[in-house]
C-alpha cells in the first residue's frame, strides 16, 4: 500500500499516523476570536458571535445617515437619527409623538408679517385688502385667534361724499366736497335729462374742482324717453385742494333735471389713479356693470333710471356697496354707490335692484391705490410701534392700545428712499426695529444708495432723527436686528446685512460701525438672528434650497470674541433629509431651546420648524404641502399663560396660515398634557455594526416603551427594515414591516419561524401611533436590534511528517525535507497544500516542530554520514 503523501509548498511528504487509530490530519480550534467586551459598542476583537446595537435615546439630534463601521463603538453615534417628525428632545426617551399642529382663527386677514409682546398680549401685523390695509391684531389664547385691534394703516381711505339735485331749467350744477390727506383722487359723477334734447346735450362740457379742470372718464346715455345720460369725471393728485372746495359742472345748455355727487379718497396711486370705465345700458329691474379691478381698488359707480313718473321706482343698493346717493325726480332716478374691493376676482360687479322693470344706464370707474408692506413691529413702554412700507417710503405708525393707531408726528424716515413703489405682498427687507438704552432704532434701506441708515426715537417713536452720517452699504436691506454686548461688555447693535454681520456703538455722539464678520453673500444672511439664553448670538449662514444652513454662536466677553458652529449642526455630519432643506427664514430664542424656521421654497421642498437644544438640531414640525414657507416665528405664554410657538405658513402669494403649538417647549415628564398628532416616525442611521463586508444574521427588534395599548386600535410602536446585501443600494428603512409592540410585547423576531435575515447593512423606521384622543402617546423609550456575525470560516489542522520516508521519496536527505518545510512557514505568503484528491488550497504555515533521533550511516564517527529521523509536527491554518 503507497504511503499517503501530503505536497506543501511544492514538496510532497509521507504523513505518520497520530496514533493507533490511524489519523494522519487533524483539525484543532482557531482562536480567531474571544470573548471580551469594552465599552460602547463592540469591535472585532470584542465579539463572539452576539452583537446587540442599542439607541437609549436621540437627544444629540439630526444629523446620521449612517453610522460607519468606524464609529460603530462610539455610544454617541447611537443617539442620533436621520430623520424624524417624532419629539425626540428629551434625554430620558428617543421620542413622543410629534405635538400637534393647531390652527389660530384670523378671518377675512391676508398675510401675516409681524409680531410683538406688548402689555402681556402677543400683538401682530397682518396685510389685507391685497395690501391696501395693514391691521393690527391682538392675539386671544381662551379662543385661539387673532382678534381684536384696528387699522393701522389704509391705503385709501374715503374723505368726502356729497351729493344735491337741481330744478328745471338749470345750466349748471354747483356742489362743495371736503378733502384732506395725502394722495388725494375724486370722482364725481354726473347725471342730466331734458324731454326734449338730445343725449349729448345732457353731458356737462366741463367740470371742476376749486377751479381745477377734471377729466371725463366715460359717459352713457339712457334708452328711455327722457334722454338722460350719466357721465364720470376725475381728478387726482395736488389739484384736489386740501379743504372744502366747489364742484362745478356746466351745461351747454339748460337741463330739465341735472344731479351730481362726489366722492373722494386719500392714499390713490398717483402714477396710475384710475382705471378704465366700463358703462352698461338696458331695461330691467337689475341694473348692473362689471368692471376690470385689483383688489383693494375703490370702485365707484352711478346708474340713472328713466322713470316716467316721480316716485314710481324705487332703487335698492347692491351687496357690498355703500349708497351715496338714491333719490328719485321728475323724470329720473338716480343713484350712486362705491365699495372698496376685497375679493381675488379681476370683475367687480355693481349692482342695483328697482321696484320695475325700467330703462337704465350706468357708468363706473375705479380708483386704484398705493401697496402698503408691515415691515417690523416693537413695543416700546407706552407704545406699539409699527414700522411699514408704503408707495417708495418708509413710515412710522404707533398706539397705546393696538386699537387707535396715529401716524408718527415725524411720519416718513427718508423720504421716498425705496427705488420704486411696493407691490402686494412684496417680500422686502426694508426695516427692522430695535430698543437700546430706552432709545427706539429703526435700521431702514436707502434703497437707491444702497446703504442702512439709522433712526431714533426718544420718545416711544413720535419723533424721530436720522443718526448722523453713519450709513452700511449693502445690496440689500437689513436681514437681523439686535442689541448684543461687545467685546467691553457694553451693549451695541449688531446688524445682519447680505454681506457681513456689523457691530455699531451707539455710545459716542456719532456712532460708529464696523465689520466682526464676512459672510459669503446671501439675502437669508442673519435672516431674523437672535441673542440666546446661553449668552450667544445665534446666526445663519443663507443658503439657497438644495443646500443645509449653517449655524454659528457669537460669544463675546471682556475683550474677547469668539465665533463656532452650534453642535450637530444641520451642516455637520451626514447632513439633512434633501426635502427638508433650504434657508432660515426666522429664529425665536426661548430658555434652553432655540428655534428655528426653514426650507420650503421650492418643489420638492417641505418647511419644518426645528428646535436646537443645545446639543442638536430636533423637528418640531414637518410642513406638509412642499413650496410653502414657513415665514414668521414668535413663541409667547402671553393673555393666557400657555407656552405656544405661533407660526404662519405662506400657502400662496397673499395669504398665510396661521398655526400654533401648545405647551411647546415643556418637558412632558412635567405631566402637563400635551395634544399630539396622531401618528409619526423616526429614520434612524443605517448601521453595520462595525463590520461593513462580513454578513449578520438580524435576529430581532427590541422596544423598551411606555404607556402601550394592547392591540393596534390604541397607543402602539410599529417598526420597519430595510436589510441590504448590496452596500451600493441600500434599502429603504421602511421597506418591510417588522411588526407592532404592544403592551406586553417587547421584541419580534426577523424572518420565518424567527431564523432571522441575512444582510450586511439595515435600516429603520420607528413609527408611533396613537388612538383618538389627542393628549395619549405611546412613549419609546430604547431600542435594540440584536444580530449574530457571520465571520468567514477559517480552519486550523496539523500533520506529522515522517522524516526519512518523506526524503527517500525523492532520494534526498532529511536535512533537506526540514529545510523546505522551514521555508514554507517563513514564507510571507500563503503557500499551497494538496491532499490526496482535494483540489489545491493555500494556508499559513504557523508552526513547525520536531521529534527526532540522530542515526549514522556507513564509517562510524563521521558526521557526514549522520541522519536526523523521526517526525515534524506541522500546524497549517486558513487565513481571511
Amino acid at each position: 500500500m503507497a504511503p499517503p503523501i501530503l505536497e506543501l509548498n511544492g514538496v510532497p511528504l509521507v504523513l505518520t499516523p497520530f496514533n493507533k487509530d490511524g489519523t494522519l490530519i487533524r483539525r484543532v480550534d482557531n482562536p480567531d476570536t474571544v470573548n471580551r467586551f469594552s465599552q460602547g459598542q463592540q469591535t472585532l476583537a470584542d465579539i463572539e458571535g452576539f452583537l446587540p446595537l442599542r439607541w437609549p435615546n436621540l437627544s444629540l439630534g439630526l444629523g446620521r445617515f449612517r453610522i460607519d463601521s468606524d464609529s460603530a463603538h462610539i455610544p454617541d453615534e447611537m443617539r442620533r437619527f436621520f430623520d424624524s417628525t417624532l419629539d425626540n428632545r428629551w434625554p430620558d426617551t428617543c421620542a413622543y409623538l410629534p405635538i400637534l399642529e393647531e390652527d389660530s382663527t384670523h378671518s377675512g386677514l391676508e398675510e401675516i408679517r409681524a409680531a410683538a409682546s406688548f402689555k402681556g398680549n402677543m400683538w401682530s401685523l397682518w396685510m389685507d385688502n391685497n395690501s391696501r390695509t395693514i391691521l393690527a391684531r391682538k392675539y386671544v389664547g381662551s379662543t385661539t385667534s387673532f382678534d381684536a385691534g384696528g387699522v393701522v394703516y389704509q391705503g385709501m381711505t374715503q374723505i368726502g361724499v356729497e351729493s344735491t339735485g337741481a330744478a328745471t331749467t338749470a345750466s349748471s350744477i354747483t356742489v362743495a366736497m371736503p378733502t384732506v390727506g395725502a394722495k388725494r383722487a375724486i370722482v364725481v359723477v354726473v347725471m342730466a335729462a331734458h324731454g326734449s334734447g338730445s343725449d349729448a346735450s345732457n353731458i356737462p362740457t366741463g367740470v371742476t374742482y376749486d377751479g381745477n379742470a377734471m377729466t371725463k372718464a366715460g359717459d352713457i346715455g339712457s334708452p328711455g324717453t327722457y334722454a338722460g345720460a350719466v357721465s364720470i369725471w376725475t381728478l387726482a393728485g395736488a389739484d384736489v385742494t386740501v379743504g372744502t372746495n366747489n364742484i362745478v359742472a356746466t351745461f351747454g345748455s339748460t337741463r330739465d333735471e341735472i344731479f351730481l355727487a362726489g366722492v373722494g379718497v386719500q392714499g390713490a396711486d398717483l402714477a396710475a389713479p384710475f382705471s378704465t370705465p366700463a358703462e352698461a345700458t338696458g331695461v330691467s329691474t337689475t341694473p348692473s356693470v362689471g368692471i376690470t379691478t385689483v383688489v383693494g381698488d375703490f370702485v365707484v359707480d352711478g346708474v340713472l333710471v328713466d322713470d316716467g313718473t316721480a316716485g314710481a321706482v324705487t332703487a335698492t343698493v347692491g351687496s357690498g356697496q355703500s349708497s351715496h346717493m338714491n333719490l328719485a325726480a321728475t323724470k329720473i332716478v338716480r343713484a350712486l354707490s362705491s365699495r372698496f374691493v376685497n375679493a381675488s376676482g379681476t370683475t367687480t360687479t355693481m349692482s342695483w335692484s328697482l321696484s320695475g322693470s325700467r330703462p337704465w344706464a350706468t357708468e363706473s370707474v375705479s380708483i386704484h391705490g398705493y401697496t402698503s408692506i408691515p415691515l417690523d413691529l416693537l413695543g416700546v413702554r407706552t407704545h406699539l410701534i409699527a414700522l411699514i412700507a408704503t408707495d417708495d417710503g418708509i413710515h412710522v405708525i404707533r398706539s397705546t392700545d393696538g386699537v387707535t393707531w396715529t401716524v408718527s408726528t415725524t411720519d416718513e424716515l427718508g423720504s421716498s428712499i425705496l427705488a420704486n413703489t411696493v407691490t402686494a405682498h412684496e417680500v422686502i427687507d426694508a426695516g427692522l426695529l430695535a430698543e437700546i438704552g430706552g432709545e427706539a432704532v429703526a435700521a431702514v434701506w436707502d434703497e437707491d444708495n444702497l446703504n442702512i441708515i439709522f433712526y431714533t426715537s426718544t420718545d416711544a417713536g413720535d419723533n424721530w432723527a436720522k443718526e448722523g452720517t453713519i450709513a452700511i452699504s449693502s445690496g440689500n436691506g437689513p436681514q437681523g436686528l439686535q442689541v448684543f454686548h461687545g467685546i467691553d461688555n457694553e451693549d451695541k447693535l449688531v446688524l445682519m446685512t447680505e454681506e457681513a454681520l456689523w457691530e455699531i456703538d451707539t455710545a459716542p455722539s456719532t456712532w460708529t460701525s464696523r465689520i466682526i464678520r464676512s459672510m459669503i453673500g446671501h439675502t437669508d444672511n442673519g435672516r431674523r438672528m437672535k441673542v440666546h439664553s446661553d449668552g450667544a448670538l445665534w446666526f445663519a449662514q443663507g443658503v439657497d434650497d438644495d443646500t443645509p444652513p449653517s449655524v454659528y454662536r457669537m460669544f463675546t466677553e471682556n475683550g474677547k470674541r469668539e465665533f463656532e458652529p452650534v453642535s450637530n449642526d444641520f451642516s455637520a455630519g451626514d447632513g439633512m433629509p434633501a426635502d427638508r432643506m433650504g434657508p432660515i427664514r426666522w429664529m425665536w430664542s426661548i430658555p434652553g431651546q432655540l428655534w428655528a424656521c426653514a426650507g420650503g421654497g421650492k418643489a420638492g421642498r417641505n418647511a419644518s420648524l426645528w428646535c436646537h437644544t443645545g446639543k442638536g438640531w430636533f423637528s418640531m414640525r414637518k410642513h406638509g404641502t412642499a413650496n410653502q414657507v414657513i415665514h414668521i416665528l414668535f413663541g409667547t405664554a402671553d393673555d393666557d399663560g400657555t407656552p405656544r410657538m405661533h407660526y404662519a405658513v405662506r400657502t400662496s402669494v397673499g395669504t398665510s396660515d396661521a398655526n400654533f403649538l401648545g405647551q411647546a417647549f415643556v418637558n412632558p415628564r412635567s405631566g402637563v398634557s400635551i395634544k399630539r398628532e396622531a401618528s409619526g416616525y423616526t429614520d434612524l442611521p443605517y448601521v453595520d455594526g462595525g463590520f461593513p463586508l462580513d454578513t449578520k444574521t438580524w435576529m430581532r427588534f427590541g422596544i423598551n416603551a411606555e404607556d402601550l395599548s394592547g392591540s393596534n386600535s390604541g397607543e402602539y410602536i410599529n417598526v420597519d427594515q430595510g436589510i441590504t446585501s448590496d452596500l451600493g443600494s441600500l434599502t429603504a428603512r421602511n421597506g418591510t414591516d417588522v411588526g407592532d409592540f404592544l403592551s406586553g410585547t417587547n421584541r419580534i423576531a426577523l424572518g420565518t419561524n424567527g431564523v432571522g435575515i441575512a444582510g450586511l447593512v439595515i435600516g429603520a423606521r420607528v413609527n408611533l401611533h396613537r388612538a383618538s384622543t389627542n393628549t395619549n402617546t405611546p412613549i419609546w423609550k430604547d431600542l435594540q436590534i440584536d444580530a449574530t456575525v457571520n465571520l468567514p470560516k477559517t480552519d486550523r489542522y496539523e500533520f506529522l511528517v515522517d522524516l526519512q520516508e518523506s526524503a527517500d521519496l525523492k532520494g534526498r536527505r532529511t536535512t533537506e525535507v526540514l529545510t523546505d518545510l522551514n521555508t514554507a512557514r517563513t514564507s510571507d505568503v500563503k503557500v499551497p497544500i494538496v491532499y490526496a484528491d482535494l483540489a489545491t488550497g493555500y494556508v499559513k504555515v504557523l508552526d513547525v516542530s520536531y521529534s527526532e533521533r540522530f542515526e549514522s550511516e556507513g564509517t562510524q564517527g563521521s558526521d557526514e554520514n549522520v541522519q536526523r529521523r523521526g517526525t515534524a509536527r506541522v500546524v497549517v491554518s486558513e487565513v481571511l
